[in-house]
């Protein structure tokens, strides 16, 4: 791949994002206090919305935490 006056950061970063996307699987980015969840037996919840064309949609993530472990 080849793209005229960006970085190379910037089109490794875009590599694997493409790369990523079009073997069917997806990638969260800017979720916050994932810090405060307990290293194994969180569950995450993803409600994203259902796009036929496009790059990104917005996400509604939701984590459940087991009543025997705390939250940081």
């Amino acid at each position: 791949m080849h793209f005229p006056g960006f970085p190379g950061e910037a089109v490794l970063e875009f590599r694997t994002n493409y790369e990523t996307a079009f073997v069917g699987n997806f990638a969260l980015e800017l979720l916050t206090n994932l810090d405060k969840l307990p290293p194994r037996g969180a569950i995450i919840f993803i409600g994203a919305l259902a796009i036929k064309i496009g790059s990104g949609s917005p996400a509604q993530v939701t984590a459940l935490v087991p009543k025997n472990q705390s939250i940081r």
